[in-house]
């Protein structure tokens, strides 16, 4: 089975294109801070019993779920994705710098 969705994905196809959905796409990127952030979200949703206070404890735990994965997508699109590209140009910069030096020294 993992082979066949594998070979699928490999090219044009139905399931290729399902899987580059955008929403999909969002989620795939988001899973490290999904990862990070389920087991504690999930628990403080239930220990303050938020689902009880705002009368949705009848969805749980789809509800839950939902909320754990739009907040991971948050995180992504406005904690993560900034910090990446702020240590990227941060480190262009110092490379940039190290080579600037070194071309001062040898010339």
């Amino acid at each position: 089975l993992f082979a066949a969705i594998i070979l699928g994905l490999s090219g044009p196809s139905a399931l290729a294109k399902l899987f580059s959905w955008e929403p999909l796409v969002a989620v795939g990127a988001s899973t490290y801070a999904l990862y990070l952030l389920h087991f504690n979200v999930y628990i403080l949703l239930h220990e303050y019993h938020v689902l009880d206070k705002l009368h949705l404890a009848r969805f749980d735990p789809w509800i839950s779920y939902v909320f754990v994965i739009l907040l991971a997508v948050a995180v992504r699109k406005w904690v993560e994705h900034p910090a990446q590209q702020a240590i990227g140009a941060w480190w262009k910069r110092r490379e940039a710098a190290k080579m600037q030096r070194a071309a001062i020294a040898v010339g």
